[in-house]
C-alpha cells in the first residue's frame, strides 16, 4: 500500500511534511483532515491517531503521530539528500536542538498569534482583548530574536550553508502569523533574507501551493455552533499550553544583582555537562551518561539560586537553561538533542535509540509528544503542589492545582494507552531514551506527594522495570535532590523570590480564568411552600465551603414545583446540578463533594439519600460569558 499522510495545510507542521515529501519525490496519498470541521475529533480518525491531531502517517500497518517523528521517519526511509538531516555529528545535533526548542517556543507563539489575531475573532466570533494580542505579539518577537541570534546567526540557513529540516519547520511556523497579517520580518532584515533563501531552496511554486490555505485563513467563514463547541476547549488548551519554566529559565526578567555566580565555564576540552538534578531533563542526561560510562565533568548550575541567569552561564547557553553540553568548542542545549548526541558519539547500546526504522520512530514520537504534554503538567504539578506554597510561601488556588492534576491524569492515561500499551517499555522490549525521559518527568509529581502509580498497576510495573534497567543505586542518586525538595527551607532571597512569584502569576494566567463562578441549580418537585426559608443563602454558603470558593462568586438557582420522576417514582425528590471550572473534574474531587452536599440536602429537605441525585458538570472558561466576552479573555 502507498504511504498515507493525514494532513490539513492550515496546520504548520502539516505544511512542513507536505513540502518535504513533495520536494523529495516521496510518493504518498494525501488524506485531508479538515480541522475547521472538527474531522480530527471523529471516532474514525481516533482509530488511526488516538491523540486526535494532525499530521499523522500510515505506512501499511505502521502509524505515527508527531510531525518531527514523521519527518525523521521519511528522512531515514527514503534516503533523502544529506543536507536535510546531516550525517555530520555536530550538524545533526544542531538540527535536533532546533527541533526540540521550537515545540514550546516558536510554535506556540506563532500559533497563538494566528488565533488571537484572526481565528478567534473571524472564525469563532470571539473578541480578543487588545492587551492579550499585544502580549502574544511581544512573545513572538522574543522568539524571533532567539531564532535570529541563537540559531541563524550569520549563516545562510539555521544550521549551516544548506537547508535542513530545521529551516523547513521554522518557515512553516512563521507562515502562521504572516497568514494572520503580522509584519513578522519588520525589524528583522536577516530573517527576511533567510526567508527568501528558504523559499528559493524549496521552490517558489511548491512554497506557494503549501501555504495557500493559511494565507487565506483571514477569509474563513464563521464556524457553526456545533463545530465551535467541539473545537473551543481543544483550541484553548493548544494555544495556552504553558511550560512552567524553572528548568527552562523562562521567567519574566528581573534584576539579577545579588544572585549567586554560576560555576566557571572555562573549557578543559573534555565533555562538560551543565546540570541541576532538580531538573527532570538534567536527571535524564545524568543517568544516561553514568549508565553508559561516558566520561564527563559535572558543572552544577543551581536553579534555585538563579545561576542559570548569570552572564557567565549565558556565554555557554544563551537560552539560559539547563541541561547544556560543552564538548571542546562545541556547545549544545536542549535535553533531547544532548541525549541523541551522546548516544551517537559514544556508540551507546542500540536499545537506547534503535537503528531499526520503526523502533526509532516510536522513540522520536514520544520525545516530540512529551514537550507539550507530560513535561508541562509534571512540572506544574510539583510547583503548584509543593514548591510555591512551601518554598515560596505563595498559596496556590485550589482550582489551579485541581486543573493541573486533572491534566496530569489525562497525560498519564495517554502514556499508558498510546505509548506503553502491553509492552515492557514505552517503545518495545528494552529501555530507550523515551523511558528515561518519561520516568524522570514523573518523579517531579512523585516528589510532591502525588500518588500517580497507586491506581495504575501497569504504569507502576513499568516504573519498576525502568528502575531495574537503570540500576537502583544510580536511580536513587539521580533523584535524591528532588525527593528531598519538600524539606528545603523557605526561600529568603528577595530578588529570586520575586522572580518566581511573577512566574506563578504568569502560570495562573495560562492555566485558569480569573476567579470562577460555580453555578448551583436545585430542581425539585417539592412545592415552594415546602422549601425552607433562606435555603438559597445557606446553599450558597455550603457550596462555598465545599468547593473552597468565595461566597460572592457562587450563583444559586432554586426551581421548586417541577415535574420530576426519579427511580420510577414521583415521590418528593431533588436533583442538584453543580457546575464549575477545575474543582469538579475528577472522581476523587466529586466523591468528597458529593458526601458533603448529601449531608446538607438530607438535613435541609428531610429527604432520604435515594431521593437525591447530584450531577457534577466541569466547565471550561470559554463556556462562561462575562462583560461582553468569555472568561478565557478576562
Amino acid at each position: 500500500m502507498v504511504l498515507e499522510l493525514y494532513l490539513d495545510l492550515l496546520s504548520q507542521p502539516c505544511r512542513a511534511i507536505y513540502i518535504f515529501a513533495k520536494k523529495n519525490g516521496i510518493p504518498f496519498q494525501m488524506q485531508t483532515v479538515d480541522l475547521r470541521k472538527g474531522e480530527h475529533l471523529s471516532d474514525a480518525f481516533a482509530q488511526m491517531n488516538p491523540m486526535m491531531k494532525v499530521p499523522a502517517m500510515k505506512d501499511n500497518d505502521f502509524t505515527l503521530g508527531e510531525s518531527v517523528a514523521i519527518l525523521l521517519y521519511l528522512t531515514h526511509k527514503y534516503k533523502v539528500p544529506d543536507h536535510w538531516y546531516p550525517q555530520d555529528l555536530q550538524a545533526r545535533a544542531h538540527v535536533d536542538e532546533y527541533l526540540a526548542w521550537q515545540h514550546t517556543a516558536l510554535r506556540r507563539s506563532c500559533l497563538r498569534a494566528l488565533w488571537h489575531k484572526v481565528m478567534f475573532p473571524v472564525f469563532l466570533g470571539e473578541r480578543v482583548p487588545p492587551e492579550t494580542l499585544a502580549a502574544t505579539l511581544a512573545e513572538l518577537d522574543v522568539n524571533l530574536r532567539v531564532l535570529e541570534d541563537k540559531f541563524l546567526q550569520d549563516k545562510a540557513f539555521l544550521v549551516g550553508p544548506h537547508i535542513s529540516l530545521a529551516d523547513l519547520v521554522a518557515i512553516t511556523e512563521l507562515m502562521h502569523p504572516i497568514g494572520g497579517g503580522c509584519p513578522v520580518f519588520e525589524g528583522h532584515p536577516k530573517l527576511a533574507a533567510w526567508y527568501h533563501r528558504v523559499e528559493a531552496a524549496v521552490g517558489k511554486e511548491l512554497f506557494r501551493e503549501a501555504n495557500e490555505v493559511i494565507l487565506k485563513a483571514k477569509d474563513s467563514p464563521p464556524a457553526n455552533p456545533i463545530i465551535k463547541q467541539k473545537l473551543m476547549s481543544r483550541v484553548l488548551t493548544m494555544i495556552h499550553c504553558f511550560q512552567l519554566g524553572l528548568q527552562g529559565g523562562q521567567f519574566p526578567k528581573v534584576s539579577l544583582r545579588g544572585l549567586s555566580s554560576a560555576a566557571p565555564t572555562t573549557s578543559t576540552m573534555g565533555l562538560e555537562l551543565y546540570l541541576d538534578l532538580m531538573s527532570q531533563p538534567c536527571r535524564a542526561v545524568y543517568i544516561f551518561a553514568k549508565k553508559n560510562n561516558i566520561p564527563f565533568q559535572l558543572r552544577t548550575i543551581e536553579l534555585l539560586k538563579g545561576q542559570h541567569y548569570t552572564d557567565d552561564f549565558a556565554q555557554v547557553n544563551p537560552l539560559r537553561k539547563v541541561p547544556a553540553l560543552k564538548d571542546g568548542d562545541f556547545v549544545l542545549a536542549e535535553s533531547v538533542a544532548i541525549l541523541l548526541y551522546l548516544s551517537r558519539k559514544y556508540k551507546a547500546p542500540d536499545h537506547w535509540y534503535p537503528q531499526d526504522l520503526q523502533a526509532r520512530a516510536r522513540v522520536d514520537e514520544y520525545l516530540s509528544w512529551q514537550h507539550t504534554a507530560l513535561r508541562s503538567c509534571c512540572t506544574r504539578a510539583m510547583w503548584q503542589k509543593m514548591m510555591f506554597p512551601k518554598f515560596l510561601g505563595q498559596p496556590v488556588p485550589p482550582e489551579m492545582l485541581a486543573s493541573t492534576l486533572a491534566e496530569l491524569d489525562r497525560c498519564l492515561q495517554m502514556l499508558e494507552d498510546k505509548f506503553l500499551r502491553d509492552q515492557a517499555f514505552l517503545t518495545g522490549s528494552h529501555i530507550s531514551v523515551a523511558d528515561l525521559m518519561a520516568i524522570t518527568e514523573l518523579m517531579h509529581p512523585v516528589s510532591a506527594g502525588c500518588k500517580i502509580f497507586e491506581s495504575r498497576p501497569k504504569l507502576d510495573a513499568w516504573r519498576q522495570r525502568v528502575e531495574a534497567a537503570v540500576g537502583e543505586n544510580l536511580f536513587q542518586e539521580a533523584h535524591a535532590v528532588v525527593l528531598k525538595a519538600k524539606d528545603m527551607p523557605p526561600l529568603m532571597d528577595p530578588d529570586l523570590k520575586e522572580k518566581l512569584k511573577l512566574s506563578l502569576q504568569f502560570a495562573a494566567l495560562r492555566t485558569l480564568s480569573p476567579p470562577n463562578m460555580p453555578f448551583i441549580e436545585l430542581e425539585t418537585n417539592l412545592p415552594a411552600s415546602r422549601i425552607p426559608a433562606g435555603l438559597e443563602k445557606r446553599l450558597c454558603s455550603a457550596t462555598a465551603a465545599i468547593l473552597d470558593k468565595p461566597e460572592d462568586r457562587v450563583s444559586v438557582t432554586l426551581r421548586p414545583g417541577m415535574t420530576l420522576l426519579m427511580n420510577g417514582s414521583t415521590e418528593p425528590c431533588v436533583q442538584l446540578l453543580v457546575s464549575s471550572i477545575g474543582v469538579v473534574g475528577t472522581a476523587e474531587q466529586n466523591r468528597s463533594h458529593s458526601s458533603r452536599f448529601f449531608e446538607f440536602l438530607t438535613k435541609e429537605l428531610a429527604l432520604d439519600q435515594d431521593r437525591i441525585c447530584i450531577r457534577f458538570i466541569p466547565l471550561e472558561a470559554w463556556q462562561i460569558g462575562k462583560k461582553g466576552t468569555v472568561m478565557t479573555f478576562l
